[in-house]
């Protein structure tokens, strides 16, 4: 599945959508910090702006990754992480108000992710097949 590089999917909360090989769910509850700390699928609902759109990477998207401190355009990311040139469009890029938040494997986006002031969370899922 090599999809284009064009918006898959609004979501609203508690939304989902659904590819040829995957189903991406994406909810909201209220923030444990327990059980949501360290996660790499769940961002800061307070920062998002609905509703959600799931699509392809696209040229100059740029993610930050808490642990780093310094952004990199996914390019680069996927070049580093050995990602083939052909599956490179079949990972999902999740935005919000026309900003990247979140890339499938990788994680959220620092500017959305979960702290301890967190009071509500947004969990994105994933279900092969």
């Amino acid at each position: 599945m090599n999809l284009p590089s064009a918006s898959w999917e609004a979501f609203e909360e508690n939304g989902e959508f659904s590819s040829p090989y995957k189903t991406y769910l994406i909810r909201t509850e209220r923030f444990d910090k327990e059980r949501h700390i360290g996660e790499n699928n769940i961002c800061d609902a307070s920062f998002l702006d609905w509703p959600l759109i799931m699509r392809s990477r696209k040229n100059g998207d740029r993610i930050m990754f808490l642990k780093r401190k310094v952004s990199k355009t996914l390019k680069k990311l996927f070049n580093e992480e050995k990602i083939p040139v052909s599956k490179r469009n079949e990972l999902a890029v999740l935005e919000s108000g026309g900003k990247l938040i979140w890339v499938e494997s990788f994680g959220v986006n620092a500017p959305f992710a979960v702290t301890e002031k967190t009071e509500k969370v947004a969990i994105i899922k994933i279900k092969e097949g």
